[in-house]
């Protein structure tokens, strides 16, 4: 079945994943760092805007030992201060959702700039896993709790349901199985 837009027409294909690798030259295995077993990366003949070595070299600084305090934020600044994306990009900057780095049809401009945008969240991901506040609950005195007392001596944190029973919903249906 095939889609029209609003004008009647057909939309522009597609590129297809198959057509994407236009400049592959051949498949090169090597042996990755964890060394646990042999891959193969296709080799791209387009010229990028960033070297891979420059990326990975920025990437372990910021993951070292010694790594700066927000490693994302370093990440990007090595990236803009490289004299290569300076002659390609002058003073652009990756934007949300790297949107400066991509065209029209949202794809990247480069490989490598694809590169560093899965390093960058992959860094902030990282850092928000390891500094939030995630699943550290708060009690609320002026809601009901439920009455059942945990494993751990303390009262469950669970506010309780509508049933009239003075327990949560994970406890009332324990409750009602129990019977």
């Amino acid at each position: 079945m095939t889609q029209y837009n609003l004008r009647g027409n057909l939309p522009p294909p597609r590129a297809m994943r198959s057509q994407m690798y236009v400049g592959v030259k051949d498949e090169k295995r090597y042996l990755p760092v964890d060394k646990r077993c042999l891959v193969k990366r296709k080799v791209v003949e387009k010229e990028t805007i960033l070297s891979h070595e420059d990326i990975i070299e920025y990437k372990q600084i910021c993951t070292n030992e010694g790594a700066p305090i927000n490693p994302t934020k370093a990440f990007l600044q090595m990236i803009y201060n490289n004299e290569s994306y300076q002659r390609h990009l002058y003073k652009v900057k990756r934007g949300a959702n790297a949107k400066n780095w991509k065209d029209s049809s949202d794809q990247f401009i480069c490989p490598s700039l694809h590169l560093v945008n899965n390093i960058y969240d992959a860094l902030g991901k990282k850092k928000w896993s390891h500094h939030g506040n995630h699943g550290k609950q708060h009690v609320d005195p002026s809601v009901v709790r439920c009455q059942v007392i945990l494993k751990s001596g303390k009262q469950c944190s669970r506010k309780e349901c509508n049933t009239n029973t003075h327990y949560c919903t994970l406890h009332h249906k324990k409750f009602i199985l129990s019977r």
